[in-house]
């Protein structure tokens, strides 16, 4: 296996529950998931591994592959920046 698949993560098994994977941008690459983390609806990113690290980053405790959350505000503002709202930088 070269990397573990984002739908197989669920780590923090305390917090994250229900993972649609949105984006799997295949190993090496990062993926992009809609999940409840505590009950809320949150976007979770993550890079997926490669054959030398395949738990790829973050890591719960240095050993589990987890998900990490982008801020509300974030998704708004990249949600804007791809429908056009936002202009492009030069």
């Amino acid at each position: 296996m070269s990397y573990v698949k984002p739908q197989d993560v669920i780590c923090p098994k305390k917090h994250v529950s229900n993972v649609e994977v949105l984006y799997d941008g295949k190993e090496g690459n990062c993926a992009i998931a809609r999940l409840l983390w505590d009950g809320q609806e949150r976007i979770g990113v993550r890079y997926n591994g490669t054959t030398k690290n395949p738990k790829g980053y973050p890591l719960c405790r240095g050993a589990t592959p987890c998900w990490t959350l982008v801020d509300d505000e974030a998704v708004k503002a990249l949600s804007a920046y791809k429908i056009g709202v936002l202009p492009k930088i030069d």
